[in-house]
C-alpha cells in the first residue's frame, strides 16, 4: 500500500470516528437532536467517553490475543476471558455484600477472573506441548459456558438488589452514562498507556506471527512478550467488562477490519485497532439509542437494548466467515 494511499485511510477512519462520536451526541434513548440541557450533553458525552474507553480496551485485547495465540480467532469473549471478568466482578460484588469484606475496586476482581479463565483456556488448549486452535476455542467456549451458570448461580444467590441489576446489564453489554467520570478517566488512562506499549512493541509483535523457529533465527526471544501480552489482554479485558460488561466480537471485528484498512503491520494495526473498536462500540449504542428513542415516540418505551446485541448481530456472521477462510482451524501455535 502506497503512503498516500495509507494516509488517506487514516483520514477516512478520524472521519468515521469524528461522525459516531456526534451522532451518539445527536441521538439519545428519548429525543434526537443537539441536548437543550447541559445536564443531558453532559450524559451523552459521557456515554460517548465510556465507548471510546471499552472499544479501544476490546480492539487491543484482539490484537493482542492474536498475537499471542496465533490464531485470527481469538478474541477476549470467545476465549471466556469476558465472561470470567464478569464472574470475578460479580463475586467480589456477591462477597463484598454478604460480609462486608471489601476485596479491592472492580477493574482488579475482573482482571483476576480474566486471568483465571485465560489461564485455564491455555492450560486446557494445549494438544502434544503446542497450544491447537480448535482446541482453544472449544475450551474458550467451555469456560464462557460454565462462568454464565456460575453468574447465574451468584445471581440467584444475590437476591433482589442492585447486584442483580447489574448483573442484568453485563450479561449483553450496556454502556452506562452514571459511571464516574474520574473512573473512566484512570481506566481510559490504562488503555492508552498499554496502546502505546503494544506500538512501541510493534517490531517485536510483527515477529510474534512467526514461527517459533523463525522467530529464533531473528535473535527474538517470544517468553517474555507472551506473558506481558497475557497480562494486558486480560488487564484490557476486565477493564471492557467493567464498563460495559462482556461485550462480544469487538475483539474479533475490529482487528480484521483494521488489517483491510492499514495492512498487517502492528505499526499501524494497533492503533488502528483501538480506534475501530471505538467506532463499533459508538455505533452500537448509538443504534440502541436511536432504537430506544422511536420506541418512545411511538408510546413503547422498550427503554435502551444492550449493545451486546448489536456486536453479537454483526460480530457472529463474520465469526463464521471467518472460521471457514481459516480452513477449519488446522495449524498450531507453539
Amino acid at each position: 500500500m502506497s503512503e498516500g494511499g495509507l494516509t488517506g485511510r487514516w483520514w477516512l477512519l478520524a472521519a468515521v470516528l469524528a461522525v459516531s462520536l456526534l451522532a451518539r451526541v445527536l441521538v439519545g434513548s428519548s429525543a434526537f437532536g443537539w441536548p437543550g440541557e447541559v445536564s443531558i450533553l453532559e450524559a451523552r458525552l459521557d456515554v460517548a467517553l465510556v465507548a471510546l474507553v471499552v472499544g479501544g480496551a476490546l480492539g487491543l485485547s484482539g490484537v493482542g490475543l492474536q498475537v499471542l495465540l496465533r490464531n485470527p480467532l481469538a478474541e477476549p469473549y470467545l476465549l471466556g476471558l469476558a465472561s470470567g471478568a464478569a464472574l470475578g466482578v460479580l463475586a467480589a460484588g456477591l462477597i463484598e455484600t454478604r460480609t462486608g469484606v471489601v476485596l479491592g475496586p472492580r477493574a482488579l476482581a475482573a482482571a483476576v477472573g480474566a486471568g483465571l479463565a485465560m489461564a485455564v483456556v491455555m492450560a486446557a488448549g494445549r494438544r502434544g506441548g503446542v497450544l491447537d486452535p480448535l482446541t482453544l476455542l472449544l475450551t474458550g467456549v467451555v469456560v464462557s459456558t460454565v462462568c454464565g451458570a456460575l453468574l447465574m448461580l451468584m445471581n440467584h444467590l444475590a437476591g433482589p438488589g442492585p447486584l442483580r441489576d447489574d448483573l442484568a446489564r453485563w450479561v449483553m453489554g450496556y454502556l452506562d452514562a452514571w459511571v464516574p467520570r474520574g473512573r473512566v478517566l484512570l481506566l481510559g488512562g490504562v488503555v492508552l498507556a498499554v496502546g502505546v506499549r503494544m506500538w512501541w512493541q510493534a517490531a517485536r509483535l510483527d515477529i510474534a506471527t512467526l514461527s517459533e523457529s523463525e522467530a529464533r533465527s531473528l535473535g527474538v526471544g517470544l517468553g517474555a512478550l507472551r506473558v506481558e501480552l497475557f497480562v494486558v489482554s486480560a488487564v484490557l479485558a476486565g477493564l471492557a467488562v467493567v464498563l460495559a460488561g462482556p461485550v462480544a466480537f469487538v475483539g474479533l471485528v475490529a482487528p480484521h477490519l483494521s488489517r483491510l484498512l492499514v495492512g498487517y503491520g502492528h505499526r499501524s494495526l494497533v492503533p488502528a485497532a483501538a480506534l475501530v473498536g471505538a467506532v463499533l462500540i459508538l455505533m452500537a449504542d448509538t443504534t440502541s439509542a436511536g432504537l430506544a428513542c422511536v420506541g418512545y415516540d411511538l408510546g413503547h418505551g422498550v427503554g435502551t437494548l444492550p449493545i451486546g446485541i448489536f456486536t453479537a448481530l454483526i460480530g457472529g456472521p463474520l465469526f463464521v466467515v471467518l472460521l471457514r477462510r481459516s480452513g477449519g482451524m488446522t495449524g498450531e501455535t507453539g
